[in-house]
């Protein structure tokens, strides 16, 4: 019982009383541990679009990160995310995805949850909750 109470205090902090009861009303959760890491050999190809080349070319430099979700103080995370400052304060653009977010649910909960816990990155990286509508950029990280 406690741990069931550790664990709803814990995501209503996280997912605040809407993603709660989102939560609760999906049920437990099976986890597919193997189908969630198979992003480690998918071999998807994205075409590349000479349109959007063309419409972008003139644009500063721009990187689209796509990471998995991370925890507070993750040591890989902060790594990549001082990378990513670095650059930013050079004149390349970033934008940082999260890939297949267990947590962060939103792109609010996700700038909340990165600007109080990573203050080391940059204000100027913009930050996206999933892949879905990533936008052209010159290179994929």
């Amino acid at each position: 019982m406690k741990a069931f109470v550790k664990r709803a205090v814990n995501c209503l902090k996280v997912r605040g009383v809407r993603g709660s009861l989102q939560r609760a009303a999906e049920g437990p959760q099976k986890r597919d541990i193997l189908g969630f890491w198979n992003f480690i050999v998918n071999t998807d190809q994205i075409p590349f679009s000479f349109e959007d080349y063309q419409k972008n070319k003139d644009n500063p430099t721009t990187l689209n990160w796509v990471i998995p979700e991370m925890g507070k103080g993750s040591g890989g995370h902060i790594n990549i995310f001082r990378f990513i400052s670095y650059l930013e304060r050079n004149g390349i653009h970033n934008r940082l995805y999260i890939d297949r977010p267990v947590n962060l649910f939103s792109k609010q909960a996700m700038t909340e949850f990165v600007r109080e816990n990573f203050k080391i990155l940059d204000e100027n990286v913009e930050l996206y909750h999933n892949t879905e509508n990533m936008e052209y950029a010159d290179a994929i990280v």
